[in-house]
């Protein structure tokens, strides 16, 4: 009669089942904290594209609202799909608008179009509603 030799699990998989535990429980605990209502809460503050001219410097600012508090910001030029030469830009600034007291208000981009075709310039604030 030949005795069936039980395996233990090694350390590293049971720190890693340990890890996958802990992982669900925040995401769990997380999901139960945030509601609808905080999700409505976030505004992307986009408009209509900026079209810059060939040879043309432009700045485009988004900003958040009074009541509101900026997140975080972006920016996209089009252009470079298919069939389209790569837009080329020299990128005065983009990063946070500030206000006289350092705080970051809204997004502002900055360029001058150094290519030989009007872009779109598309730039864009996501704001928190306090």
């Amino acid at each position: 009669m030949s005795r069936i030799k039980r395996a233990r699990p090694s350390p590293a998989l049971v720190i890693a089942v340990l890890a996958l535990i802990v992982a669900i429980g925040g995401t769990g605990y997380a999901a139960s904290k945030v509601g609808g209502k905080d999700l409505k809460a976030f505004k992307v503050r986009g408009e209509n594209p900026t079209i810059v001219q060939p040879g043309e410097t432009k700045t485009v600012t988004r900003s958040c609202k009074k009541g509101e508090r900026y997140i975080s910001g972006g920016w996209f030029i089009n252009g470079s799909d298919i069939g389209v030469p790569p837009a080329t830009f020299d990128i005065i600034v983009a990063g946070p608008q500030l206000n006289q007291k350092s705080k970051p208000t809204g997004f502002v981009w900055s360029g001058t179009n150094k290519g030989g075709e009007a872009h779109e310039v598309f730039a864009s604030a996501v704001c928190l509603k306090r």
